[in-house]
């Protein structure tokens, strides 16, 4: 895909982002449509940006974790910057800001029926910054394979025709390793 002319400057500091539809069709063919999306981005240093937008945690013990770096790679000041988690299953989990670093710790231990449940823990983290639209960033907290197993047979079925997917769960279950 290219652009056949410049966008207008007016569109470019209105929006951050631009949706298009892109359509085929053809004569006995099924029609197709996708949605691209247009990420635009501005010259802008003093909005925050984390250096990751997905941080991958490993679970190694009810209370310890092994956490990638957490900053911002731009935008940071002691005065303004705050940063605070959200999500479901947040509150397990506890952050210490030092300076422009940030460090995440479990707060509570995880029930194991949790850890069942969802296999992987995901909410996010959010720097403020008063008059920019601050900066979110996700954390994914995976838990040891050989600790807890989880088996998933599903059958997914595609009727071509309506465009519906179903799935069937055939079995899922859950053991311990130890």
């Amino acid at each position: 895909m290219e652009m056949i002319e410049k966008l207008p400057e007016n569109i470019v500091l209105e929006n951050d982002f631009i949706v298009l539809s892109l359509g085929a069709s053809a004569t006995n063919a099924i029609n197709a449509r996708t949605t691209v999306l247009l990420d635009i981005e501005k010259e802008d240093f003093t909005t925050p940006i984390f250096n990751e937008k997905i941080y991958t945690v490993d679970y190694l013990t009810p209370s310890s974790l092994n956490v990638p770096s957490i900053f911002l790679t731009q935008g940071y000041d002691d005065d303004t910057v705050s940063f605070r988690i959200t999500g479901n299953n947040s509150e397990y989990f506890t952050i210490n800001p030092s300076g422009n670093n940030v460090e995440l710790a479990i707060q509570k231990t995880i029930p194991e029926e949790l850890i069942f449940e969802e296999k992987v823990l995901i909410f996010n983290i959010i720097a403020e910054k008063p008059l920019t639209v601050g900066a979110r960033a996700a954390i994914s907290v995976y838990f040891p394979i050989g600790e807890f197993v989880y088996l998933f047979v599903f059958v997914l079925e595609i009727n071509y025709n309506t465009d519906i997917c179903s799935i069937f769960n055939i079995r899922s279950f859950y053991f311990r390793t130890d």
